[in-house]
């Protein structure tokens, strides 16, 4: 046998080596990933079992073999540091066969090749250990097939969750139900409304949070809010003026009578002209009533004046309730202010009492508070006695503080002095220095010495 046929035998004898080291090594790395593909298969055939009839086996197949696919290459990566070279695989065989590096002498042209054994393949040490082989391919496959046979109870597919509106819609459709439920408005009064936030409803759901639909609907809400507004406020004056006027109106001056009618009609205007309009029973009733006759024998009895009162304020109430109770809305007259109000009226009803509408006098046209300076009377206030203000206590007194004022004159000197000559000296001169000495700071000494040396 020649050089090279020997060479060609004990290499490929090496790569057989090189290809059983190697392939051991790499389904070493393959086991955990086998494992853990095979139970996301298993997680993932349940939950489609779970939902749909039945399963597509070409789109599954397709992807168990992607996923084994990708754990060999995973397993190839992680497991090639480990691998062994042809050179190598000759130094475990010539260990093996104790040929004392011959195989490596002649691979590097040192000595010649040694004869082959005579059978195809040498016992190189390494063997296969099967049921640690086959152990994670069973353990895949047993997860997949429990899978398959386990019984699932399918799970109807969900409806599609309706899309979201815009929060002002609910909130408008909640005023104009609160509105509603009062029974107090025409039965198409909020008809415009509702049919304007349809209509916004009615266009695409993906132009519902656009910027002309956001627009729209902040308008609405607007023209809305200040519908409801409008209308407690006139029903609250309503309310209030009838009040007044059916307990009050005998003890009342012409002039207030006639302001609180004003303000009652000028409510009536209002709530006819507002599109929330009031139902035609109460309108009617409120119509027939005359302000001036209110409090007299001829003018509408105690119980039907009772209801008109509770209508108005279940209106008003529900206008405040729509309106998140803001200040100022369907408020008609408390305890307190009606108690008070007895108390004024009665007192101006008794004789001598004078003009109760005079300054320093509650009346009904204006507020319980009194005026304590008035005009055309003599109010003794005492400013014509000045005092002085003093503080003997100097303890906490600044240095910039004003510790006090006097009034001095100046003293002059009176005593006569005789002429005296000018440009006399009271002293003799000296002369000058002859060493001029200055006492420095060691700083400006060592300065002076640098620059005087």
């Amino acid at each position: 046998m020649s050089e090279s046929d020997k060479a060609t035998a004990w290499k490929r004898l090496a790569r057989l080596t090189v290809l059983r080291f190697n392939t051991g090594w790499w389904f070493e790395r393959l086991a955990p990933l086998l494992v853990a593909a095979g139970l996301t298969a298993a997680i993932a055939i349940i939950f489609l079992r779970a939902r749909v009839e039945a399963l597509d086996w070409v789109p599954v197949s397709a992807s168990a073999g992607g996923l084994l696919l990708l754990c060999a290459i995973g397993a190839f990566f992680l497991a090639r540091r480990r691998f062994i070279s042809t050179s190598q695989a000759l130094v475990r065989l010539e260990s093996r066969l104790h040929l004392k590096n011959a195989l490596t002498a002649a691979e590097n042209g040192i000595a010649p090749w040694p004869s082959p054994p005579a059978e195809h393949r040498v016992q190189d040490g390494f063997a296969w250990h099967w049921p640690r082989l086959l152990a994670p391919f069973g353990i895949a496959l047993l997860v997949v097939t429990i899978s398959l046979a386990v019984p699932v109870t399918r799970v109807e597919g969900t409806s599609e969750l309706p899309p979201s509106e815009p929060l002002a819609w609910e909130q408008m459709e909640s005023w104009l139900e609160t509105l509603e439920e009062e029974a107090v408005l025409e039965e198409d009064a909020t008809k415009k409304f509702r049919d304007s936030i349809e209509a916004l409803r009615e266009r695409p759901e993906q132009e519902w949070f656009a910027h002309s639909s956001m627009e729209a609907t902040d308008t609405l809400r607007d023209s809305l809010n200040h519908e409801i507004r409008q209308l407690a406020t006139e029903t609250s004056v309503a309310q209030r003026n009838l009040s007044a006027l059916q307990a009050y109106s005998a003890q009342m001056s012409e002039a207030v009578k006639a302001q609180l009618g004003a303000e009652f009609s000028e409510a009536l205007r209002n709530l006819q002209m507002n599109e929330l309009s009031l139902n035609q029973d109460l309108m009617q009733a409120l119509n027939s009533i005359d302000p001036s006759k209110l409090g007299q024998l001829d003018s509408l009895s105690s119980e039907q004046m009772k209801q008109l009162q509770e209508a108005l304020k279940k209106l008003s109430d529900a206008c405040k309730q729509c309106s998140g109770n803001q200040p100022g809305l369907g408020k008609g007259f408390s305890e307190d202010e009606t108690a008070l109000m007895k108390k004024i009226l009665g007192s101006c009803n008794k004789p001598g009492a004078g003009n109760c509408n005079k300054p320093g006098q509650s009346g009904i046209t204006r507020g319980p508070g009194t005026a304590p300076i008035t005009m055309g009377e003599e109010q003794r206030l005492n400013t014509d006695n000045l005092e002085g203000v003093q503080n003997p206590d100097f303890s906490n007194a600044l240095p910039a503080d004003l510790m006090g004022l006097g009034v001095t004159e100046h003293e002059i000197d009176e005593t006569l002095t005789g002429p005296t000559a000018a440009g006399a000296l009271n002293s003799n001169g000296q002369g000058g220095e002859a060493i001029w000495r200055d006492s420095l700071l060691p700083e400006d000494k060592a300065v002076l010495k640098r620059y005087f040396k």
